[in-house]
């Protein structure tokens, strides 16, 4: 068998060449991006989620002490945020306190599971 390559044939091969080799190049950079982009830094911010088991753990025990109508705000005075931040952290989940809210929000818990809850008032009937 020869060689021989029809001249459009040829100018077809050429340029699915270069399509193959800038396809290749165009690949590797995506997959530099892709991993410089994923990369955790050393010192980065934690995300909740599995990477953080401790977090979830603690606002898994959080979670049934929030029911009662009020718990929410009241907490978010004890940590100093807004009452939509405790609704992230603890019902959407996309969010975690910093280290020093985390440690008033162990104590609030502690506090929380010594005491028992006092019997709601009885409302008085008026004459």
């Amino acid at each position: 068998m020869s060689d021989y390559l029809h001249p459009d044939l040829r100018l077809l091969a050429a340029l699915a060449e270069v399509l193959e080799v800038s396809a290749r190049e165009l690949s590797k950079r995506a997959q530099q991006h892709y991993h410089a982009r994923t990369r955790k830094k050393r010192g980065g911010t934690l995300r909740p989620g599995y990477d953080t088991p401790l977090w979830q753990a603690l606002a898994a025990a959080v979670r049934p002490h929030l029911a009662k109508r009020g718990t929410r705000a009241l907490l978010a005075r004890e940590l100093g945020v807004h009452v939509s931040r405790v609704t992230e952290y603890f019902v959407k989940g996309t969010a975690m306190p910093d280290a020093e809210r985390a440690l008033i929000l162990m104590l609030w818990l502690a506090r929380r599971r010594d005491t028992k809850p006092s019997p709601a008032p009885r409302p008085t009937q008026s004459p």
